[in-house]
């Protein structure tokens, strides 16, 4: 019998707000003054009738360029 562990990356172990809107910036996508939080590149490119572009940004971002996110800082438990 197999065992099969799943691990919940996204906003668990890595944090991908600064990739997203880096991803989104240099697509031309986003203002500059647009606040570094996934949901927040999300949301505008949703308002703003791209959420083709959305999509297409996730499987960029969470396949290829998943090595450039950042880890969330190491914590403890006391």
């Amino acid at each position: 019998m197999a065992v099969r562990i799943g691990i919940d990356f996204d906003n668990t172990i890595v944090c991908y707000d600064t990739l997203f809107r880096q991803v989104a910036l240099e697509q031309g996508l986003i203002p500059a003054d647009l606040p570094e939080n996934k949901g927040a590149v999300r949301d505008y490119l949703r308002t703003a009738g791209m959420e083709d572009r959305w999509t297409a940004m996730q499987g960029d971002v969470y396949g290829k360029r998943m090595n450039e996110a950042c880890a969330f800082p190491a914590c403890s438990i006391v």
